[in-house]
């Protein structure tokens, strides 16, 4: 089955201040061969909140995928 690799992402605040954030994920084979990434992000999130995006990939894979986290940007806001 031919796919396009997506994951869920609860990216939360545990800062003490409003902040937003970008989340790259891998997307990879059982060899740990990269076949793509997507990013997840979130606007204004205040102390403690949470909110659950989707990372999506830009391309076709057939096969079982799995995904990591590879990088998480984090911006203060007013």
């Amino acid at each position: 089955m031919t796919q396009w690799p997506a994951a869920e992402v609860e990216i939360v605040n545990h800062s003490g201040a409003r902040a937003s954030y970008i989340v790259n994920v891998e997307f990879m084979d059982g060899d740990g061969t990269r076949h793509g990434e997507g990013l997840a992000s979130s606007s204004d999130l205040d102390a403690g909140q949470k909110s659950v995006g989707r990372a999506q990939g830009l391309g076709k894979f057939t096969g079982k995928l799995t995904c990591r986290v590879a990088q998480v940007s984090r911006f203060p806001t007013r």
